[in-house]
């Protein structure tokens, strides 16, 4: 997979920006909030809201877990479960960094019905954005080589690799895909 941008900024140029921003708007209401409760306080506060935030994630991620093992044991792909965890996972990295507005951007993946959104967010923005590189999975069989040959990491037929002066004394093993 690679990231693909359609026009626009670099995106360090846009993380940079990006990242400079929330700091400075995260200092800016650390210090507006100790003006208004004190120091102790603020940071009290942003220690108790990182270790509540963390024991809610893992709570919820228990839950999505469970639901994508589910999903997979119906046979089914868990991509919601999947992109709700990917949600969880950066929710939980705001939780646990000091601030108001990152917390509550962290608050939000742990609802449900947000943590769906973002979620949806995600995998919109992934469809227009990732590009997959490859034509399948990479032990996929070609048309008329039925043999994986593993030395040499490609297909191709027992007789050929008998040609080639390959290894008579070599294991072959044949395998069929199922759906």
């Amino acid at each position: 997979m690679s990231a693909r941008r359609r026009g626009g900024p670099p995106i360090m140029l846009t993380l940079f920006v990006l990242f400079t921003a929330v700091t400075l708007a995260e200092l800016w209401l650390i210090v507006q909030m100790a003006k208004l409760i004190t120091w102790p306080v603020t940071i009290a506060l942003a220690v108790v809201s990182g270790i509540i935030g963390s024991a809610m994630v893992k709570r919820e991620g228990l839950s999505v877990l469970r639901r994508g093992q589910a999903e997979l044991q119906a046979g089914r792909f868990p991509a919601g479960a999947i992109a709700e965890g990917v949600v969880l996972l950066v929710g939980g990295a705001f939780l646990i960094t000091p601030g108001l507005l990152t917390d509550l951007a962290g608050l939000s993946t742990l609802i449900p019905p947000c943590r769906r959104l973002w979620a949806k967010w995600l995998a919109g923005w992934a469809r227009r954005n990732v590009r997959v590189m490859g034509s399948g999975a990479p032990f996929a069989p070609q048309a008329g080589k039925s043999t994986f040959d593993a030395e040499r990491g490609s297909y191709g037929s027992q007789e050929a690799r008998a040609e080639d002066g390959g290894d008579k004394d070599a294991v072959d093993v044949e395998f069929r895909r199922i759906d």
